[in-house]
């Protein structure tokens, strides 16, 4: 949470906002193993109403993010007070550790 609070307070920084970058333009190409992923995705952006060269022009926007853009749609997008956590388990050994992120409710699950 107080990573997201802080995505929120002040830029990422040049090191963060490149290795983010780099990640995202190395695993682009793995995007597209087949016709059919392609298709898949212009059809996608079809449905969603997206420019016809959203496909092309996807990668291009991604790397001329700067950090500001980053830190305004952290601030209009994130809401860590209204995050929820759904914790699996059984709740005896991560019950404390739990509770000092916020309120409890333990939800039984059935046989």
């Amino acid at each position: 949470m107080e990573h997201l609070r802080r995505l929120q307070r002040t830029d990422v920084t040049k090191d963060e906002i490149g290795l983010a970058k780099t990640a995202l333009d190395h695993s682009f190409a793995f995007e597209f193993q087949s016709a059919w992923d392609i298709a898949w995705r212009q059809a996608r952006y079809e449905y969603y109403g997206l420019p016809r060269d959203w496909l092309i022009t996807e990668r291009e926007r991604i790397l001329t993010v700067t950090a500001k853009e980053i830190r305004r749609a952290a601030e209009k997008h994130l809401h860590p007070d209204r995050a929820l956590i759904l914790a699996v388990g059984d709740p005896a050994p991560g019950h404390p550790a739990v509770e000092k992120i916020g309120p409890v409710t333990e939800v039984p699950v059935p046989e």
